[in-house]
């Protein structure tokens, strides 16, 4: 019974973090002064056992006061490696849709009123597990009944981007590796300290970061702490991670802010420790995936820098003085 719940709330998670903007590619709103054009979902995490077949729904909604007219086009995407950015291949590899059928279609969505392009997925009991990001574009076309001015002629894009995850389990990569932690070697001891941590998924399925990052000074004192934010990290691919504004709450939607701190004063040798544990959501949250620490040296950089200008000022004054006499 517990799994059952752990699943569930799996699979919200990844929902609702794909929504709060994890593959921005296309507005999922389009705007032209009376265009007004909606796309949901806006992502949307998918997983087909082999043996099956499902139907996914995309809806849009036209709140103009004049129809619009769209062409679908599916495509692949993949990360763009730091941000999580979607990147449009302009292909399509899925082989258990048609898209042929959907790429010809067109859909118009009445003034005021809803319409739905149905995407059916046909998966073989041997289709090999794999997961493939899809980008479902909606271009409109110009309205030919409208008066031919710009504004009639107007042309623009919203997608519906798609995780489809072809298994039989849900899959929770483990296959976490931590690329780099970027962060000054030096920093002023007065100064903001920003620390960016990468992380690979070497796994085939995406999954969500989850863990944290501590800073502690030469004593082993803890200076900061932050719980990482549970980015999506698609299969084979890279992110930068994110820090948590809060602590993690399964029903409430996370913020996101980045890895910064400003103590009052450092001074002294201080270690950045990355930790990476299975999803907050998993069966065990608490399962270390990746550990990397990373060290810097913080300094007065301006009182010394001062300094430096009066030992060499003094010196310059002092050199000019013996050799005058």
């Amino acid at each position: 019974m517990h799994k059952k719940v752990i699943t569930k709330r799996t699979q919200l998670l990844l929902s609702t973090i794909f929504v709060l903007g994890i593959f921005f590619l296309y507005p999922t709103n389009l705007f032209a002064q009376d265009f007004s054009l909606t796309v949901t979902p806006e992502v949307q995490y998918i997983r087909i056992k082999p043996g099956s077949k499902i139907r996914h729904t995309i809806t849009l909604e036209n709140k103009s006061d004049r129809p619009i007219t769209v062409t679908p086009t599916v495509y692949d995407f993949k990360a763009d490696g730091k941000t999580g950015r979607a990147m449009v291949s302009g292909v399509s590899s899925i082989p258990y849709l048609d898209i042929e059928d959907i790429n010809s279609s067109v859909l118009t969505v009445p003034a005021n009123k809803r319409a739905q392009l149905g995407l059916i997925f046909s998966v073989p009991e041997d289709a090999p597990e794999r997961e493939y990001p899809l980008t479902v574009l909606f271009q409109s076309e110009p309205n030919s009944s409208a008066i031919n001015t710009s504004q009639s002629q107007l042309v623009g894009a919203i997608g519906s981007n798609l995780i489809v995850l072809v298994s039989h389990q849900e899959q929770l990569s483990n296959l976490i590796n931590i690329d780099t932690i970027q962060t000054p070697k030096i920093v002023d001891s007065f100064s903001e300290v920003n620390v960016s941590p990468t992380i690979t998924n070497n796994h085939f399925a995406a999954t969500n970061a989850a863990g944290n990052v501590r800073v502690k000074n030469i004593f082993d004192t803890q200076v900061a702490e932050f719980k990482i934010f549970p980015d999506t990290v698609l299969g084979y691919s890279s992110r930068e991670l994110r820090a948590m504004k809060t602590d993690f709450q399964p029903e409430i939607e996370p913020e996101a802010v980045s890895f910064a701190f400003k103590p009052s004063h450092m001074l002294g040798l201080y270690t950045v420790e990355v930790t990476i544990t299975a999803p907050y959501t998993s069966e065990n949250p608490d399962e270390v995936i990746a550990y990397d620490t990373f060290t810097y040296l913080a300094l007065p950089l301006l009182p010394l820098a001062a300094l430096g200008v009066i030992v060499v000022t003094s010196s310059y004054w002092i050199w000019k003085r013996k050799t005058t006499t």
